[in-house]
């Protein structure tokens, strides 16, 4: 690549690291009015939560790419670092569903009526899968009752067995 052209993403990074910063520091300053008029009267803003907030992060990591390796801004490798370092624990905490044990498989195998979490566990439909067959115009899944919200929903376990069996 030009000199020419790595200096100027090199000032192209710099730039937007300044206004990050400075977009960070108004938004501390914003937070620490908010906070003022609350109990705690501290307010000090995570690593974590400055990069999730921050709109510059993945313009600078995809500037900062296209230098070679010893050309990179290491403040915008550590901002990648951190933000890799989040997706992990964000996918984590996604991926920690708790498991069921074997008693609790059987248990619900056994109920005469079931949530929209328990026909899951029986029949490896997701919500989405749910809503799209109670929402069929032909042959819906029967509910035994809906708030709306999902929450409400209750299928009698041996009726969806049944339809399941004939439908899909």
């Amino acid at each position: 690549m030009k000199n020419e052209v790595v200096n100027d993403i090199k000032e192209l990074i710099e730039y937007l690291l300044n206004i990050r910063e400075q977009t960070l520091t108004e938004n501390e300053e914003n937070a620490r009015l908010v906070n003022s008029f609350s109990i705690e009267d501290t307010y000090n803003q995570s690593e974590e939560e400055k990069i999730i907030n921050n709109r510059f992060d993945k313009r600078l990591i995809t500037l900062n790419s296209l230098l070679e390796k010893e050309e990179q801004n290491q403040k915008v490798l550590d901002i990648e670092l951190m933000m890799k370092e989040m997706n992990k624990k964000l996918d984590n905490l996604s991926n920690n569903k708790k498991e069921l044990t074997s008693e609790e498989i059987k248990s619900i195998h056994e109920k005469e009526f079931i949530n929209i979490e328990e026909f899951q566990v029986i029949f490896k439909r997701g919500k989405e899968s749910q809503k799209k067959y109670r929402g069929r115009h032909k042959n819906p899944l029967p509910t035994f009752s809906s708030g709306g919200s999902g929450v409400d929903t209750i299928y009698n376990r041996l009726e969806a067995q049944k339809w399941m069996k004939r439908y899909l």
